[in-house]
């Protein structure tokens, strides 16, 4: 019989000794603490900063840039000070959409005030405490009753089709910022707008991932290819954001840029300028009204938060030190009840933006000079290969800080002076480089290519293409029920199905065929402390 809160304890005597913490914050003092800081707080804040922009088109202002920066800067801290420090924890657009598609039902977005059915005392910020207290609630009983056992089955199927369904989004969330700037297309003026932000984010996305790849050539030197590939997220930024001033090219051009509010105060003017969102005066008909939308919030944690979990700390990565699953969750549960008291929206584990900070932590050798050493798995054509990772507490943190100075007024200022196709840029940045890594789309490219070589070589053509099929089919319908309104907030359903159809492979493919195509995703020794036998002590 499984112990109550053995995962958590055990968790704890593995990370949170001190010597295992003191470990952390020692190895901080590394250089690849410095560009993974820089690349990691751009890439979490500007996909924040177009999500707030939406979040706050779609609520009619209820939420705004302070609530996602306060938000990710809470679970900066807190998991950077004592969660498992290598997870991203934000605010992404699967929690937006649940956010939007709530008020949406509930409220009437062109008049701001609850639709007549529910004109009884309904108000939106209340409700929403509830909706993630009944969350937290569950969450937390999630992670003191071992449920996280269940993702010792989660293979790399879901996994692969969970990264391709966000990486789509990304790419669709640019293309929608981008035919905002059209305006409503009345004019040749909307329409030159319209062309002019499109000029920008493609170039942006061009040389951006130019320079993302830069590591597969032979291009200068190993030291600068890698200096570039660090920084060239946030030169593009700043480089970008300043094309626009650039002599008279786009002197007539319109750019839209990000909505601010006052630094440190609530966005909607309807909060008094109050973080406080609980309302003891609500109906108790929304109290148990909240219960079914907070169980959505609960299974999008369960399965979002954790699967981005393990694709973070995937073995390619050669991790050393120990996971924390179970106390990550149990930590979770405090951010999501924090963000209701706060009227905050709230997060979880995020992909690409985890493996990306876990990517800018690697330690990489040049494979054309120590090929020749033991360490070095890499075939002939590879540039570089993985020699450790920097996992430490440092990153995480100072990311989650830096939002919240985000707050102050200058750097709202300087927010503002970012255009909306710039954050476009980067959502194509983010979204093509996680779609060309993606084990579906490297499938297709294979069972595409005259030239065929690697371990796929080994799985019937027939049996590859049903294998890719499937997934895409996944990937898809996922993608397809995200964009619906009122039905989007069903998409995490789509993501339960994918794992228990694992269990049906056998039937299909052999175990040969499986160990290629659908293994585990971490070593048996990343999640001990999830593994049944493990938790029946403490």
């Amino acid at each position: 019989m499984l112990k109550i809160g053995a995962g958590i304890y055990k968790d704890w005597k593995d990370r949170l000794t001190f010597k295992s913490y003191k470990s952390d914050w020692t190895d901080a003092l590394s250089y690849r603490a410095l560009p993974s800081t820089i690349e990691i707080f751009f890439n979490n804040l500007l996909p924040a900063i177009a999500f707030s922009q939406d979040l706050s088109n779609r609520t009619s202002y209820q939420y705004g840039i302070n609530e996602i920066l306060l938000s990710q800067g809470i679970s900066g801290l807190l998991f950077g000070l004592a969660g498992y420090p290598l997870s991203i924890v934000g605010v992404s657009a699967p929690s937006c959409i649940l956010c939007y598609t709530i008020y949406n039902i509930f409220v009437d977005k062109q008049t701001n005030i609850p639709k007549t059915k529910y004109d009884d005392g309904f108000e939106f910020f209340p409700f929403m405490f509830w909706v993630y207290l009944w969350s937290a609630i569950f969450t937390f009983l999630s992670s003191i009753f071992n449920f996280l056992s269940f993702f010792q089955y989660v293979t790399v199927f879901p996994c692969d089709i969970f990264g391709l369904f966000i990486n789509v989004v990304y790419v669709v969330k640019g293309c929608q910022l981008l035919g905002e700037s059209f305006h409503k297309n009345d004019t040749l003026d909307h329409v030159a707008d319209g062309f002019g932000n499109i000029t920008i984010a493609l170039c942006m996305t061009f040389f951006g991932l130019l320079a993302k790849n830069i590591t597969s050539t032979r291009l200068f030197n190993h030291k600068i290819r890698i200096i570039i590939k660090d920084y060239c997220i946030f030169i593009s930024v700043i480089f970008w954001s300043g094309v626009i001033h650039f002599g008279n090219a786009f002197k007539f051009v319109h750019f839209e840029k990000l909505n601010i509010s006052k630094s440190f105060e609530p966005t909607s003017k309807a909060r008094n300028s109050s973080w406080l969102a609980v309302n003891h005066s609500i109906s108790a008909k929304y109290v148990f009204l909240a219960l079914p939308f907070g169980i959505i919030v609960w299974i999008l944690l369960f399965f979002d938060h954790n699967i981005s979990s393990l694709m973070a700390q995937s073995h390619e990565y050669k991790l050393k030190k120990k996971s924390m699953y179970n106390w990550d969750f149990c930590l979770l549960s405090v951010h999501t009840f924090l963000c209701g008291i706060l009227g905050l929206p709230a997060g979880h584990c995020l992909i690409p933006q985890s493996f990306i900070h876990t990517e800018t932590l690697i330690i990489y050798k040049d494979a054309k000079k120590e090929k020749k050493t033991d360490e070095v798995n890499a075939d002939d054509s590879a540039n570089i290969y993985i020699s450790g990772v920097v996992e430490q507490r440092f990153t995480n943190s100072m990311q989650g800080l830096l939002m919240i100075v985000c707050m102050c007024r200058p750097f709202l200022v300087c927010l503002n002076q970012i255009p909306q196709c710039v954050l476009s840029g980067l959502f194509f940045i983010l979204g093509i480089g996680g779609i060309q890594g993606n084990a579906i789309i490297a499938r297709i490219l294979f069972l595409l290519s005259d030239y065929k070589t690697g371990s796929l070589e080994q799985v019937k053509a027939s049996k590859l293409f049903l294998f890719a099929m499937i997934s895409v089919f996944f990937a898809v319908i996922e993608v397809l029920i995200s964009q619906l309104d009122y039905v989007s907030i069903a998409f995490p359903i789509i993501l339960i199905i994918s794992i228990f159809v694992t269990f049906f492979f056998k039937y299909i493919f052999t175990n040969e065929e499986l160990e290629i195509l659908d293994n585990k995703v971490v070593s048996r020794e990343s999640i001990k402390n999830l593994l049944p036998e493990n938790l029946n002590h403490y």
